[in-house]
C-alpha cells in the first residue's frame, strides 16, 4: 500500500473560482508561484519531468484562510518521465506547449519535445490564468485551443490587470511562453524570481 499525505486544503483551481474575479493578489501569486516553481526545480532535477501542470493539480496543504500560510503542494505524476524519455502519455491541451501540440499531431518527431522546457510553458500558462482570472489560450474545443496556441500571442497581462509590473507579464509572456524552449527560463530561475517579486 502506499501512505501519502493527507492534504485538507483544495485545488489551486477550485481556490480561484472563489476569489473575486478568479484571479490572485500578485503578492499571494508571487509567493504561491515560487513554491510551485520550487518543487518543479526538485522534480528536474531528479531527471523527470511532471508533465501535467495543471491548477487542478496543485493543492493546498492546509485550507486556505485570509492571512495563512499558503502551502501548495503538486499532486499527480501519472504523467512524470524521465527527462530524457521523448514519448508522453498525457496533457491537458490548455496547458500544453507548442511543441507538445505538434509532436502529438505527428508534425514533428519526439525528440523535438523536451519535456521539462514543457513544464515550465505549463508553468506560464498557469501564471497567467492566476494573475487574470483566465487563459491564456482559450478555445470550446481541444482543436480550437490548439488553434489558439499555433496561431495567436495571448493580450498583454497588464491589459486585464492594470497593476502588474511590466517586468511580470514579460516574464510570463515573453520568458516562460516563449515559442523556442530553449529561451525559456530554468524552473530554478523561475523560482529566484518570484522569491525576489515578493
Amino acid at each position: 500500500y502506499f501512505a501519502m499525505e493527507f492534504l485538507y486544503g483544495t485545488t489551486l483551481i477550485e481556490h480561484l473560482k472563489k476569489i473575486k474575479g478568479q484571479r490572485m493578489a500578485i503578492n499571494v501569486m508571487g509567493i504561491v508561484a515560487s513554491k510551485i516553481a520550487d518543487s518543479i526545480q526538485q522534480i528536474h532535477y531528479a531527471g523527470f519531468a511532471h508533465n501535467d501542470i495543471k491548477p487542478e493539480n496543485v493543492m493546498f496543504r492546509q485550507t486556505v484562510i485570509a492571512g495563512g500560510d499558503l502551502v501548495p503542494v503538486l499532486i499527480d505524476f501519472g504523467a512524470a518521465e524521465r527527462h530524457r524519455q521523448v514519448e508522453f502519455d498525457a496533457m491537458t491541451c490548455q496547458y500544453s506547449s507548442l511543441e507538445k501540440l505538434e509532436v502529438v499531431s505527428g508534425s514533428k518527431p519526439p525528440e523535438t519535445n523536451n519535456p521539462q522546457k514543457s513544464d515550465v510553458w505549463s508553468l506560464g500558462v498557469m501564471f497567467y490564468q492566476m494573475l487574470t482570472g483566465k487563459v491564456p489560450f482559450p478555445g470550446n474545443s481541444p482543436k480550437a485551443v490548439s488553434d489558439s496556441i499555433r496561431n495567436k500571442r495571448p493580450d498583454p497581462i497588464r491589459a486585464v490587470v492594470k497593476d502588474v509590473p511590466e517586468s511580470l507579464d514579460k516574464f510570463i509572456l515573453h520568458d516562460c511562453l516563449a515559442i523556442q524552449p530553449a529561451h525559456r527560463p530554468r524552473a530554478d530561475e523561475i523560482a529566484h524570481y518570484f522569491k525576489r517579486l515578493v
